[in-house]
């Protein structure tokens, strides 16, 4: 919820950028080339480039949207197997920015469904297999079973977990000091807790960061296709 209500407004700005930049390269700029070819003037290498985008684009639209339908239908495909999934999950909770968010919204998820369960009676096999599909990740799935397996054999779930590799070390050491003191279902509520507060604080400041980010990337866009159109004026003239 908290992810959604952040990336509303970047996600408008987003797509009245992207609308702006279709309207401006499908319907603006073509209705500009006969006037820059009754200039009789050399273009300039921005107008050109302007020209040469807006032309390409125009005739070959229907192709472009074929292959952006065909890469889509694609990519679902790929991700619903077991392997893409794993392979797309871990690759988002590795982007810039936006990964570590994801990353801690994640373990907080898998840290408060296994307390839940654990404090509620569950066996801790099937509450480490719950909990790891309850984080809705595929990569961190694939390490709750590898735990499950772990545990099974009558390791720790510290040391499972530690040597799965995808958990961070502040939810190993929380896990270890739980399991010694009897009070593992407290210890993951309070790594929960944490890492919610985390996750609030860092979607403010990268909404923060985003809006601006969209904001000048347009306006260099629309900077670009003035600059483009005046150039040639200004020559002629």
């Amino acid at each position: 919820s908290q992810v959604g209500s952040a990336l509303v407004y970047p996600a408008v700005l987003t797509f009245t950028a992207v609308a702006v930049v279709i309207f401006l390269i499908t319907f603006v700029v073509p209705r500009l080339a006969p006037v820059f070819d009754d200039l009789g003037t050399d273009l300039p290498v921005t107008t050109q480039i302007l020209l040469g985008t807006t032309g390409f684009i125009t005739s070959n639209g229907l192709v472009i949207v074929g292959a952006i339908v065909g890469l889509f239908v694609l990519y679902r495909g790929w991700s619903a197997t077991a392997a893409g999934a794993l392979a797309r999950d871990r690759a988002f909770l590795r982007l810039p920015l936006v990964g570590p968010v994801a990353m801690k919204s994640t373990v907080s998820r898998f840290a408060r469904v296994l307390g839940t369960l654990v404090f509620g009676g569950v066996p801790i096999l099937e509450a480490i297999r719950l909990s790891g599909l309850a984080t809705g990740n595929a990569a961190f799935a694939e390490a709750a079973r590898h735990v499950e397996d772990d545990v099974r054999e009558g390791r720790s779930i510290a040391e499972s977990m530690r040597d799965a590799g995808d958990f961070p070390p502040v939810l190993t050491h929380m896990v270890a000091i739980g399991e010694e003191t009897g009070e593992l279902p407290k210890m993951l509520g309070r790594v929960s807790d944490s890492l919610d507060f985390e996750v609030d604080t860092n979607l403010r400041r990268l909404t923060s960061l985003v809006e601006p980010v969209i904001v000048l990337t347009m306006g260099g866009f629309v900077g670009f296709v003035v600059l483009s159109v005046l150039l040639p004026i200004f020559q002629a003239q």
